[in-house]
């Protein structure tokens, strides 16, 4: 199911962080939630349904640029083997780095994830790979 392509009349998809681009996901709060909800729910996966058979596709959003952190600049900067590494990155990998340390307050803290990633962005692994 492709949420993007249906129409959400009721209002019930939400993202699901903060950082998703389209809401394509139902919350309950309680095991009764669907039930209740049948109806709507039933309408919906039919639409999406009705929407996969005509071979519809969403129309691709370009993710909302990033900005690179500074430390993030004179870091890539300094090491070019960390510079290759970094830019042979998928752009979801190095956005969800520039993310990640750009969400630090400190210069000290940005720093010191850049090192701590250092290793997985060497491996070619994104933020949240194991």
């Amino acid at each position: 199911m492709n949420a993007s392509l249906i129409d959400d009349p009721q209002g019930v998809f939400v993202k699901r962080g903060e950082h998703t681009q389209t809401a394509n996901v139902m919350k309950f709060t309680d095991n009764g939630g669907p039930a209740a909800m049948a109806t709507t729910i039933i309408d919906y996966l039919e639409r999406a349904k009705q929407a996969a058979d005509s071979g519809a596709k969403p129309v691709k959003a370009t993710a909302p640029s990033v900005a690179m952190p500074d430390e993030l600049v004179a870091a890539l900067d300094a090491d070019p083997a960390l510079s290759e590494a970094f830019h042979a990155l998928t752009p979801g990998r190095q956005r969800m780095y520039c993310i990640h340390i750009g969400e630090a307050k400190q210069s000290a803290t940005r720093a010191a994830r850049i090192e701590k990633c250092r290793d997985r962005i060497f491996a070619g692994k994104g933020f949240n790979e194991r």
